[in-house]
C-alpha cells in the first residue's frame, strides 16, 4: 500500500515480474495535480521526474526489447540476466553497450513507436537495442506549420491529451505490418486502443500490433476490452510488460501548492550552439499561439528514424559528447533534458564519463511535499513551447557541481532564463546550456516539383490568411500599400482555358526547348559547369531554372544546384537567401535566372540588390540576369528576345510548383527570416507543374541541333534597353500618370488580367498568333481590346486607374 499525506491510497496486487523486480526498483507514487487522474506511478528507471544514471533508462529500454524478443520469437538474449542485474543493482552499467553490439534479431521489419512525452526515449532505448529491421517514431504533442498529421489520437487522463504522429516519408507505415507500441506505464489501456485505431483506420494492412511498457496495471475487464478490439479489428495484439498486476486509487490530495520560492543567484552560464547536421527546417506553433521557426534534430526520433540514420545520429553527438567533456572540471554533474527531447540528451550524459545523472522536463504537475516523494519542484516556462508550464523535481541543493541542460530548439528565451533562475539557487558551480540546432534561418518551403530539382529559399506561411480580392487588392496597392503584402486570390482557369494552355504547350514546346538551350549554353560560355549556381527568381524564373538544370543534366551530365529566391520590386532580393547561398557555396558563381522580361523593373532591382550586397559583404555577385525571354532589350543573357507565349506565364501556382507569389510583410515575418510564400495544396488535382517540365525537356534531344545552329548564327546584343521606349510612346499617348499601370509584354499582360483590374489591352496585330490567351482571358472580364503598333511588344495591359 502507498500512502502519500495519508490522503491518496494506492494499492498494487502482482500479476507478472518475469525478472523478480522489487517494486521499490521500479516506482513509487505520488499525487498528481489532475482531476482526471490524482496520482502518478514515478519511474525510478526512467529518467523523467527522478534523476538517474542516463545507462538505466537506456537498460530499460534494452531489457524491453529482449523481452519481447523472448515472448515473441522465443530468443533469449545473453546479455538478459546482466541487464536486469544492472538495473537492480546499478552496477555494471555498460553492459548496455555489449548488448548494443548484439542487437535483438527481429526478423521482420517492426515499427516501434514511443509515446510522448514521457516514452520518447524509451521507445528509443528499445529501438537502439534492435537490428536494422527496426524503425522509429513518436508520437508528438508538437504542431507543426504547414504539415498535416498521418494519424491523431488522444490520451483523455493526461495533462496534454492530443497526440500526433508526423512524417515526410509516406511509406514509413506502409512498409511494416507489425507495431510496436511502447509507453512507461499502463493504467486503462485506453490510449494504446485510441492509436491502434486511429492507425487501422489509415493503414488497413496492419495486422500485428504489440504493446510494451514497464507496468502493466489494467484490470480483468481492461484486459478483455483489448481482446475484444484484437476481434474487432481482425488483428492480434498483446501485451508485454516487466510488471503486471492491478491497482486500486482511493482518495486525493487535494489543493494546489505553489513551488519552493528560492532568490536566485548570479551564476556563469556557457553556452554551446553546435548546429548537428541532420535536421528538419520545420517550424511549430507555440502554446501561446506565437511560431518557433528554429529547426528540428533528426536523431530524436520525432519525424521517423531508421537505423541508418540512427547510426549517423550517434557519429554526430557522440562528437558532441566529446566537446562537452572536455570542459567538465569533475563532481557529480546533473544533465536535464527537456519535454520530448530525452534520448539525445540522454545518450550525451551517457558518454560525459563517471558521476552523471539524468532526468527531464515535463509537463506533469505533481504535489510537493517535504514528506512525500516529490519534496521539491521548480516551475518555468518550458523553452521549447511558449505558454507551456513545465517542472523539473527533486533536485537538492548542493548535491551537484555542475548542471547540463540540452535543448533541442529555443521557443521561449523567457523560459530558458526562468529555468536558469531556478537552478540558480540548488548551489551548481556551473551551468552550461546546450543547442542541439542554431538558431539560423532555414527554409521550409514546400513545392509539388522534385525536391532535386530546386530549393525554394522561402518562409512557409501557408497557415496565413492573406489574399485579398482582385479590386480590393487593386485599391490598396494604388493608396500605398506594397503589393508584396499580400496575395491575390488564386487564378482558376476553366475548360476552355486549359485546353487553350495546352494547345499553346504543344504548339511551343519546342521553340522553348531551343531557347532554354540557347540561355543554358550562353550561361557557361567561358566558365566551369561544376561551378555554376543556378537562382531563378520564383516564381515566374522557377520553371525556367528547372528547365536550365535539367538540360545540363542531360546535355553534360553534371547536376548543378538550383535554388529559387524572391526579389521583390522596391523591396528588393531576399538577402537572408543569397547568403544562405553563400554560406553553402562559398566558390560557386551565382546565375540568376527569370522567365521573361517587360519593362525591366526586375533587372534594375536585381542589379542595384547585388551592389548593395557586394558592398555590405564584400563579395563579387554578377547581376547579369538570364532570362528566357528578353521583348524589354533589358537582359545580358537570353534564349530569344521574341515576345511570345510561354506557357508558365497563362498559369499561376499550377504551373509553378503550387507555390504563391512571394511575399514581404513585417506583420508575418520576422526581420531577417526568408521572404515568405503559400504552398497550394488543395489544388494539387489540377497541377500540371511537372507535366510542363517533362513536355520540355522531352524535346531537348530533337531540338539539340537547332540550339547549335542558333547560337553560331546569331550575334550576341547588349541590352539597348528597346522597351522603355515603347513605354513612354504608351505613357504619353494614353495619358497614363504612372508608368507603373503600364505592363508590357505577352507575360505581364497576362498578370494584369489575372492579378490587377484592368483599363484596357494594347495589342499589336503583327502578334495575332501569339495572342489567343489574351484574347480569352479580356473577354471573359470585360476588358477592352485596342489594336497599338506603336510598340516593341506584342501585348500591353494598362491597369485602371481608381479614379478612371
Amino acid at each position: 500500500m502507498y500512502s502519500v499525506l495519508e490522503k491518496l491510497y494506492v494499492n498494487t496486487t502482482m500479476r507478472e515480474n518475469p525478472y523478480h523486480f522489487d517494486r521499490t526498483v521500479l516506482f513509487d507514487v505520488a499525487a498528481r495535480i489532475n482531476k482526471k487522474r490524482p496520482f502518478l506511478f514515478v519511474s525510478k528507471v526512467l529518467g523523467k521526474h527522478l534523476a538517474v544514471q542516463p545507462q538505466i533508462p537506456l537498460l530499460t529500454g534494452a531489457l524491453l526489447a529482449m523481452r519481447f524478443a523472448e515472448v515473441a520469437f522465443q530468443q533469449k538474449h545473453p546479455h538478459t540476466e546482466e541487464a536486469v542485474h544492472a538495473i537492480k543493482t546499478k552496477k555494471n552499467l555498460e553492459i548496455v553497450e555489449q548488448i548494443w553490439e548484439r542487437p535483438i534479431a527481429l526478423p521482420n521489419k517492426h515499427l516501434i513507436i514511443g509515446f510522448a512525452e514521457t516514452a520518447t526515449a524509451l521507445g528509443h532505448a528499445f529501438f537502439r537495442a534492435c537490428n536494422d529491421q527496426a524503425s522509429y517514431i513518436h508520437t508528438t504533442r508538437e504542431e507543426i506549420c504547414g504539415m498535416a498529421p498521418i494519424i491523431r489520437f488522444e490520451e483523455e487522463h493526461s495533462h496534454a491529451t492530443s497526440h500526433r504522429v508526423y512524417t515526410e516519408n509516406k511509406q514509413l507505415f506502409m512498409e511494416h505490418k507489425h507495431i510496436i507500441l511502447v509507453d512507461d506505464e499502463i493504467s486503462t489501456g485506453k490510449t494504446n486502443l485510441n492509436i491502434i485505431d486511429q492507425l487501422k483506420n489509415a493503414y488497413p494492412h496492419l495486422a500485428h500490433f504489440t504493446v510494451i511498457s514497464i507496468l502493466d496495471w489494467r484490470n480483468n475487464g481492461q484486459r478483455a476490452a483489448y481482446e475484444e478490439k484484437a476481434e474487432h479489428l481482425g488483428i492480434t495484439l498483446n501485451v508485454i510488460s516487466l510488471m503486471a498486476g492491478e491497482m486500486n486509487v482511493e482518495g486525493s490530495v487535494e489543493g494546489e501548492e505553489e513551488p519552493v520560492k528560492k532568490n536566485a543567484r548570479s551564476i556563469a552560464v556557457e553556452q554551446i550552439e553546435d548546429t548537428l547536421p541532420s535536421i528538419f527546417p520545420y517550424h511549430s506553433f507555440s502554446e501561446d499561439g506565437s511560431i518557433c521557426r528554429e529547426p528540428y534534430y533528426a536523431g530524436t526520433g520525432r519525424f521517423g528514424i531508421t537505423k541508418e540514420e540512427e547510426c549517423r545520429a550517434e557519429q554526430e553527438f557522440k562528437a558532441l559528447s566529446t566537446r562537452i567533456r572536455s570542459k567538465r572540471r569533475g563532481g557529480e554533474t546533473l544533465v536535464i533534458g527537456t519535454g520530448e527531447c530525452m534520448y539525445v540528451p540522454m545518450r550525451i550524459a551517457s558518454c560525459l564519463g563517471e558521476d552523471v545523472y539524468f532526468q527531464s522536463t515535463t509537463r506533469s504537475p505533481i504535489y510537493s511535499h517535504e514528506d512525500t516523494l516529490i519534496y521539491n519542484k521548480f516551475q518555468f516556462e518550458s523553452p521549447e513551447n511558449a505558454g507551456v508550464t513545465n517542472y523539473l523535481y527533486n533536485i537538492p541543493e548542493g548535491r551537484y557541481e555542475e548542471i547540463i541542460i540540452v535543448l533541442e530548439r529555443l521557443a521561449s528565451k523567457k523560459g530558458l532564463e526562468e529555468l536558469l533562475a531556478s537552478l540558480s539557487t540548488v548551489g551548481a558551480k556551473r551551468m552550461t546550456v546546450v543547442k542541439l540546432t542554431k538558431g539560423t534561418s532555414l527554409p521550409d518551403m514546400k513545392s509539388s516539383y522534385r525536391k532535386e530539382d530546386v530549393t525554394f529559399l522561402l518562409r512557409d506561411i501557408s497557415h496565413i490568411k492573406m489574399e485579398k480580392s482582385t479590386e480590393e487588392r487593386e485599391r490598396l496597392i494604388q493608396q500605398g500599400t506594397h503589393y508584396a503584402e499580400m496575395l491575390p486570390i488564386e487564378f482558376q482557369p476553366n475548360e476552355q482555358y486549359m485546353r487553350l494552355y495546352y494547345e499553346t504547350l504543344h504548339r511551343y514546346a519546342a521553340r522553348i526547348a531551343i531557347a532554354i538551350g540557347i540561355v543554358a549554353e550562353k550561361i557557361i560560355a567561358g566558365k566551369r559547369l561544376e561551378d555554376v549556381i543556378l537562382v531563378s527568381l520564383a516564381r515566374a524564373g522557377t520553371p525556367v531554372g528547372i528547365l536550365i538544370k535539367r538540360y545540363y543534366e542531360y546535355k553534360y551530365k553534371v547536376n548543378v544546384p538550383h535554388y529559387s529566391v524572391s526579389i521583390i520590386r522596391g523591396r528588393g532580393i531576399d538577402e537572408t537567401a543569397l547568403l544562405h547561398i553563400v554560406e553553402h557555396h562559398p566558390q560557386g558563381y551565382i546565375q540568376f535566372i527569370d522567365g521573361w522580361t517587360g519593362k525591366g523593373a526586375i533587372t534594375k532591382e536585381l542589379i542595384k540588390a547585388c551592389e548593395a550586397f557586394n558592398k555590405k559583404y564584400n563579395r563579387q555577385l554578377d547581376a547579369t540576369l538570364a532570362v528566357l525571354a528578353d521583348p524589354g532589350h533589358c537582359a545580358g543573357i537570353y534564349g530569344t528576345r521574341d515576345d511570345f507565349l510561354i506557357p508558365s506565364a497563362c498559369l499561376n501556382s499550377t504551373v509553378s510548383g503550387l507555390v504563391s507569389r512571394t511575399i514581404l510583410n513585417a506583420e508575418f515575418l520576422e526581420e531577417g527570416d526568408f521572404h515568405g510564400a503559400k504552398f497550394y495544396d488543395d489544388l494539387i488535382d489540377v497541377d500540371v507543374s511537372n507535366d510542363y517540365i517533362e513536355k520540355i525537356v522531352s524535346n531537348f534531344a530533337s531540338t539539340e541541333q537547332d540550339v547549335w545552329e542558333a547560337l553560331e548564327s546569331a550575334a550576341d546584343e547588349p541590352p539597348t534597353w528597346k522597351g522603355l521606349e515603347s513605354v513612354e510612346n504608351i505613357k504619353e499617348d494614353f495619358a497614363i500618370t504612372n508608368s507603373n499601370y503600364i505592363k508590357p509584354g505577352v507575360g505581364e499582360t497576362t498578370r494584369v488580367l489575372l492579378r490587377r483590374i484592368p483599363w484596357k489591352i494594347l495589342v499589336n496585330p503583327d502578334f495575332d498568333q501569339d495572342l489567343q490567351h489574351i484574347y480569352l482571358l479580356a473577354e471573359e472580364r470585360g476588358v477592352p481590346v485596342e489594336t497599338y503598333k506603336n510598340m516593341s511588344y506584342s501585348c500591353c495591359g494598362l491597369i485602371k486607374e481608381m479614379e478612371k
